[in-house]
């Protein structure tokens, strides 16, 4: 019998073995795992020791290890390193736990955790509801595939390298199989903060940051998930840049020879005064294009590790370039070109890292005239970044997007009709996998203080994938956006393994392990949060480009429904109060949490009020009691909340900070 095998102790005659059919480090990594919840659960953790070599003699109640170790058939699975798939088969904690590969052997793990009361509330060792049980007595049987091969999240906003690994352990436990990077390295912002903090700035040196990325590789490659990387920032490479400075927004100084790479704009060749990130490049030109394609080809060959390496054009609107070969060609005609010619390269060199490529921006345009020759090579990846979220994905849209495309003179859609009709139109020109990156938790999550309300929308849109043709979604979002609950990241994740989830008995179990026995009533709670607060009223005049003014009418009803705040906490306060001497730690911070949600939720629902009033200067003060109670809490709540990118998202409706803590 191959690997290593536990015992674990429990009584003075009595064990529980545990045996690893591999020695794959994910494998080993689930056993010890599994171990570890092991002795959360039992009653008698003085009693549980660990040996790695375990006499052949004795008989594994737990058998752990690959579909083919057990001879189960691999049949409903396309590609076994990409597709997840579980089976457990245990009665009275005898039997087998398997995986299709071995990051689907750590999901069985704590998916047979789960089935016995374990809850993964949200990251980090606090958030991981553990009952207690009796270890030999352990039951489940599932055999499920997961119905979406693409299920991951982005990794925005600012954060510690102790947040993110942590988010990385996460992971595995709700089922997601991959993690993005947008740029070529995190840029840890925390330690660094350019918004109204107490802290004392810590800023990293680039050295230390490149220390940090290779922690946050080797964790994420220890449990098997693929990892997804790059994306903006290939403007930066073209420069000279490096990998930190390519995902920067600050300016830069560049050689003049170096220039004539850049977009023409008003007749100009310059870096965008935020950053290489935010600057086009000039397409036509066949040098640019050779270069792209070669530093493409250079990453990913240094780069083994990552298993998407993601290839976007500059992110910004009508900043193309307007010289004379580029301005009649659209630039996804460009984008195509230079995506077959980096599938030529790769295959020269051997290389067989997957590209993904975006529809986002200008890219809702489809291509006129080019089309992707390898579609094995490729993954598109369907961006609806200013959709109204008031409407799901729908199938019904137009076979193709049909607003004239205007060389730096476009508007982009508000409609997620529109979006998926531009869809449908690179549907036409690729016919391979393809996966949304939506953006529910980037800053549409900040209207909704009860985060319950935008959930509907989130898990119609997971639902509906099938229908528009994609298979998953990887989230870009806010890395830490558990609070008040981590029940919208929980589900998103539950849903992409299986869409067909009851959602009632989803919340119900999320609630009633972060809350215990009031779980029910806190359900209740964040939905009425969620209904008073009006969340589109406000979203809508933040941030989608074509809303109109609202009605006399609709802003009678957000102050209506916001009147009703106040009592909705004051009639909720005291079972807060009573819980906060929960037993349990990881619920006792549950309602941590929500204590100190409740008085932002209050001077928020004043200063939202005053903005539908139509009183600004109020609404402005109010605001920045806000700014000042996020100050003051930020200790409290930092591993579960981005105060910084939450202040940034109100700049349109209120004063920018609304305080000055110089």
């Amino acid at each position: 019998m191959g690997g290593l095998r536990f015992i674990m102790n429990k009584k003075l005659n009595q064990s529980v073995v545990i045996s690893l059919k591999q020695s794959d480090e994910t494998i080993q990594y689930a056993g010890s795992e599994l171990v570890k919840y092991f002795r959360m659960m039992s009653s008698l953790d003085e009693e549980i020791i660990v040996m790695n070599d375990c006499p052949e003699s004795i008989d594994a109640d737990f058998e752990i290890g690959l579909f083919t170790d057990f001879s189960i058939s691999p049949e409903r699975l396309e590609d076994l390193n990409l597709d997840d798939a579980i089976h457990i088969e245990v009665n009275d904690s005898k039997g087998i736990i398997a995986g299709s590969n071995p990051r689907s052997v750590l999901f069985a793990i704590y998916r047979f955790l789960e089935e016995n009361g374990c809850r993964w509330i949200r990251p980090g060792t606090d958030g991981d509801y553990v009952p207690k049980k009796e270890i030999d007595k352990l039951s489940a049987n599932i055999s499920e595939k997961a119905f979406y091969r693409f299920r991951g999240s982005d990794t925005c906003g600012d954060f510690t390298i102790e947040d993110i690994i942590d988010k990385i352990e996460w992971f595995p436990k709700v089922g997601m199989n991959m993690i993005f990077n947008e740029l070529f390295s995190l840029q840890f912002g925390w330690y660094s903060p350019d918004y109204p903090t107490l802290r004392k700035p810590g800023e990293r040196s680039d050295f230390e940051i490149e220390i940090y990325m290779e922690k946050v590789i080797k964790e994420i490659k220890k449990r098997g998930l693929l990892y997804h990387a790059a994306g903006h920032g290939w403007t930066g490479k073209i420069l000279g840049l490096s990998d930190i400075e390519c995902g920067r927004t600050n300016p830069v100084e560049i050689d003049d020879e170096k220039k004539q790479y850049l977009a023409m704009v008003n007749g100009k060749r310059e870096v965008s005064r935020r950053g290489a990130v935010h600057t086009d490049l000039c397409y036509s030109n066949p040098k640019v294009r050779k270069m792209l394609v070669q530093c493409v080809a250079d990453y990913a060959e240094s780069h083994p590790e990552i298993d998407f390496l993601h290839f976007w054009l500059c992110d910004g609107m009508n900043i193309n370039c307007q010289c004379g070969l580029c301005r009649d060609i659209r630039p996804a005609d460009f984008y195509v070109m230079i995506l077959n010619s980096i599938d030529e390269e790769l295959s020269r060199r051997g290389i067989d890292t997957r590209i993904v490529f975006l529809i986002y921006q200008v890219l809702v345009w489809p291509p006129l005239n080019e089309s992707i020759k390898n579609t094995d090579r490729f993954v598109m990846m369907f961006a609806p970044a200013r959709r109204d979220y008031r409407y799901p994905y729908t199938a019904e849209a137009e076979c193709s997007y049909d607003i004239p495309y205007v060389n730096n003179n476009y508007s982009l859609p508000s409609t997620i009709e529109e979006y998926i009709s531009s869809l449908k139109g690179w549907q036409k020109v690729f016919r391979g996998a393809a996966f949304a990156f939506d953006y529910h938790m980037i800053r549409y999550h900040y209207f909704d203080p009860g985060y319950f309300g935008f959930t509907k929308v989130l898990a119609e849109d997971i639902r509906k994938l099938p229908e528009i043709g994609l298979d998953g979604c990887v989230s870009c979002q806010i890395l830490k956006v558990e609070f008040p609950t981590g029940y919208p990241a929980h589900l998103h994740a539950k849903l992409l393994w299986n869409p067909g989830f009851n959602i009632d008995k989803l919340a119900y179990e999320y609630f009633k392990g972060a809350f215990g026995n009031d779980g029910e009533k806190c359900i209740k709670y964040m939905k009425d949060l969620s209904e008073y607060f009006f969340i589109d009223f406000f979203y809508r005049q933040n941030f989608c480009p074509n809303a109109s003014e609202p009605s006399e009418e609709e802003s009678c009803k957000a102050i209506k429904k916001l009147s009703k705040v106040p009592n909705i906490i004051e009639s909720f306060r005291p079972l807060i109060e009573k819980n906060l001497y929960s037993i349990n730690k990881t619920q006792k911070l549950s309602w941590e949490y929500l204590f100190t949600h409740i008085e932002f939720v209050l001077i928020f629902s004043y200063m939202l009020r005053a903005r539908a009033e139509g009183i600004q200067e109020i609404a402005d003060m109010y605001w920045a009691k806000v700014v000042e109670y996020f100050v003051i809490n930020e200790k409290r709540i930092k591993k579960v909340f981005d105060s910084g990118w939450f202040f940034s998202e109100f700049k349109t409706i209120v004063k920018p900070y609304g305080v000055d803590l110089n």
